[in-house]
């Protein structure tokens, strides 16, 4: 479990710097976008030589599609990282959902053992004038942990139909 915190921690650490990386592209194709107005708006209103704005453009627009592809390939790891993550997480939901699972399972089991045992010691308890209101308590305890596995089962069965769902998307 511990090796899929870790990386869990590590995507969500990868995301974020690619989050951080597209704002700098974004910034960045702001300004080459900007440049190329302001080297039309020198060439119309002062007069400028065409030929070395036009040198200018093609150097500028030659930037600007690197950083407009860089854009791309991010966008491309960041939609395999964060469906890798989507994974993981569900895949540490259904482990931790089973792990409660179990837990409330050996509660069950002990409730119930509990539950077959009380009226030999209810009939025991009366004549000693002991308190017998024990099996609602109990009873009442079941019926709360039936439900939570009942919720647990179609946490599973929600999350593993989810996980199915990402891998085919991913091969797709």
């Amino acid at each position: 479990m511990q090796e899929l915190d870790k990386r869990i921690g590590l995507l969500r650490l990868l995301l974020a710097d690619i989050q951080g990386k597209q704002a700098q592209l974004r910034e960045m194709e702001t300004q080459y976008r900007e440049q190329l107005s302001r080297i039309v708006d020198f060439v119309v209103f002062r007069e400028g030589d065409v030929s070395n704005a036009l040198s200018l453009m093609t150097e500028v627009q030659s930037k600007l599609n690197e950083v407009v592809q860089t854009a791309d390939h991010l966008r491309m790891i960041k939609d395999r990282a964060a469906a890798e993550l989507d994974a993981l997480v569900l895949t540490k939901q259904v482990a931790d959902a089973r792990s409660q699972l179990a837990e409330l399972e050996a509660r069950q089991k002990e409730l119930a053992d509990k539950l077959a045992d009380l009226p030999a010691v209810k009939s025991e308890a009366v004549e000693r004038g002991e308190r017998t209101d024990d099996i609602a308590d109990i009873r009442e305890e079941v019926e709360g942990v039936s439900s939570e596995i009942a919720r647990l089962h179609n946490l599973i069965a929600e999350a593993s139909e989810r996980a199915a769902r990402t891998i085919q998307l991913q091969k797709a």
